[in-house]
């Protein structure tokens, strides 16, 4: 069965291409911004998979992000492992556009199953004093 060891949204993500390994930075847990409708810069959302013996090697599914119960992208995405028991789906995002604060969650739905998710508070705006 298809299964998330790591699942996690940060402001960026990159893989050493000499060494093969993974640096995540600034990971969120939280955003506050200043009001709305807020931008998020750059951003990108990795899971580390592993797979039992016998499952298959590639799986076709869909990467979703929501701001609450509003839907802000839907793309195809691959998961192949090419003959090893662990894959890394690394998404890298231009940039997003928030309506509200609540919660906005990164996916991956395989097969109409949601396999694995990551959420990120969003915060109210601070409440600005009257001056005058």
């Amino acid at each position: 069965m298809l299964n998330p060891l790591i699942c996690l949204a940060a402001q960026g993500i990159v893989r050493d291409a000499e060494t093969n390994n993974i640096s995540a930075f600034s990971i969120l847990e939280q955003l506050n911004p200043a009001g709305f409708p807020a931008f998020v810069a750059t951003m990108g959302f990795l899971v580390i998979w592993r797979k039992a013996e016998g499952d298959p090697e590639q799986y076709d599914g869909e990467f979703r992000i929501h701001n609450n119960a509003t839907e802000l992208l839907r793309q195809p995405i691959r998961i192949d492992f090419e003959g090893s028991p662990s894959h890394r789906s690394i998404v890298g995002m231009g940039g997003l556009v928030l309506q509200e604060p609540g919660t906005l969650r990164f996916s991956i739905w395989v097969g109409g199953n949601e396999l694995a998710h990551y959420e990120v508070k969003v915060t109210n705006p601070p409440a600005r004093a009257n001056v005058g």
